[in-house]
């Protein structure tokens, strides 16, 4: 549902195209009225317009200047401007602020009802090309934190050992890791193999959120063994092993209390920099 504010110093042209035009069955509806484009511009934050349907002449600040406003601070909002034949070529300069279209007085309302189908469809593209943007935003991340994920694991079991690579890749991939404790869980269940990973899949999620608060790197080095590298800013191994073992104790309460879920954890003693994941590694391994 999108919303439409109309301006208008005439009350008779606000009333008009409030109650004359079935706004439901465009899928809008009318959330503010304005008499004049000062109020209109001071309304915006308050009602959120998609499509303002504005006079061009009117007292304080006319639907020209209005447009202009509007383009430079709410882009995203289409603007209808209604014209006396007079103001025809006066309003073609208001394209360059990008309005949608101009609409003739008086009569008018069945083309006013063409340029707002015109504003839904500019509304509905731009939101359709926001959220493939935003799925291949998401998409860059899971490949950003799949390639971290494997660079980590390669580096923890020796698959890649030149510390100039590490190095070169870390920075690459932009991991930044200075005094780290490195924790495993292993996550078992009692359900059938083809069946546990919805379980597995629930108990990772909320490790992930227990730890929240630190900075951390997390991937599976197998189908119910997660890896989590916690990295600090300081060396107090006691004071970061203190909050990490609380953190681990209320998860392994979560574990215990889902009776189909056994979670083991293996955390190593502090290290520092990322070429000595192996050693960590084998510490917590062997925890």
């Amino acid at each position: 549902m999108y919303n439409i504010m109309i301006v208008d110093d005439e009350p008779v042209v606000c009333n008009g195209l409030r109650h004359f035009i079935d706004w439901t069955s465009l899928g809008c509806r009318v959330v503010a009225e304005a008499e004049n484009g000062i109020d209109a511009y001071h309304m915006i934050q308050q009602t959120f317009p998609d499509i303002i349907i504005s006079d061009i002449k009117m007292p304080g600040l006319d639907g020209l200047e209005l447009a202009k406003k509007v383009n430079e601070n709410h882009p995203h909002i289409k603007i209808i401007l209604l014209t006396g034949y007079a103001d025809f070529k006066y309003a073609q300069n208001a394209f360059k602020y990008g309005v949608v279209d101009f609409v003739r007085k008086p009569a008018f309302t069945e083309k006013i009802i063409e340029a707002v189908k015109t504003a839904i469809g500019q509304l509905d593209e731009a939101q359709a090309q926001q959220e493939k943007l935003s799925q291949l935003e998401s998409a860059m991340t899971l490949t950003r934190a799949e390639a971290r994920g494997k660079f980590l694991l390669d580096v923890m079991t020796e698959v890649l050992a030149s510390p100039e690579q590490i190095q070169e890749k870390a920075k690459a991939l932009h991991i930044d890791i200075e005094w780290y404790f490195l924790l495993l869980f292993n996550i078992e269940t009692e359900q059938a193999e083809e069946a546990d990973r919805p379980s597995t899949q629930a108990m990772s999620q909320f490790i992930t959120r227990a730890f929240e608060p630190f900075s951390f790197h997390h991937f599976f080095l197998s189908r119910n063994t997660m890896c989590l590298i916690l990295h600090f800013d300081t060396n107090l191994e006691s004071d970061c092993l203190q909050r990490i073992l609380e953190h681990c104790e209320n998860i392994l309460w979560m574990a215990n209390s889902q009776a189909q879920i056994t979670l083991s954890i293996g955390i190593s003693g502090m290290y520092r920099g990322i070429v000595t994941l192996p050693q960590a590694y084998a510490e917590a391994d062997e925890a």
